[in-house]
């Protein structure tokens, strides 16, 4: 196999055994390689028309956590929508001041493609000027009424499988919604 020391030249005798690399390059992904002494790093320097660049390399548990959070940011979000009829999404809010006002905006947010939901209240958040929040894990999305006095507020559910997805989502949302 000989000792590459993590350099490789595409032009040598060796260019049908790296493909891989190469690939890995040209797709903007990564290899896999068999872990050894030779291939223990997460990114392959090789010649591409006497030039030096690199390709990702996996042989490890470490290099794929290296990796992954790359890899999933260069890939263009796809947003999924409920697919639910308005009827069927639920609107769950606390019995408290200010029900009137967010059982109508509710109403409203259901029109969204990508809302499963209301599935909370907020506690009163009177100095806060944001509409969105907060998002959190698992498609959540805390909104605050920023028009209203008391900082009336409420937690919706979404089709965000990551924060990537929920925070567009959001973006979404305070597109069409920020506003009285």
């Amino acid at each position: 196999m000989g000792n590459f020391n993590g350099r490789v030249d595409l032009t040598g005798d060796k260019s049908g055994f790296i493909f891989q690399f190469a690939l890995a390059f040209l797709l903007d992904s990564a290899s896999f390689s068999i872990y050894s002494a030779d291939w223990d790093s997460p990114t392959i320097d090789f010649l591409k028309d006497g030039k030096s660049t690199n390709a990702r390399n996996i042989c490890t548990k470490e290099h794929v956590v290296f990796h992954a959070l790359h890899m999933e940011n260069q890939r263009e979000i796809e947003l999924l929508e409920c697919g639910m009829p308005i009827s069927d999404k639920k609107i769950v809010l606390r019995n408290d001041h200010g029900m009137d006002v967010l059982e109508e905006f509710s109403k409203r947010l259901l029109r969204c493609p990508y809302i499963v939901g209301v599935v909370n209240s907020l506690p009163y958040n009177p100095y806060e000027r944001k509409f969105i929040r907060k998002i959190r894990e698992g498609g959540l999305v805390e909104i605050v009424l920023p028009w209203t006095d008391e900082g009336f507020g409420l937690v919706v559910k979404t089709t965000g499988r990551n924060i990537r997805e929920t925070t567009r989502i959001s973006e979404i949302i305070e597109d069409e919604f920020g506003y009285i």
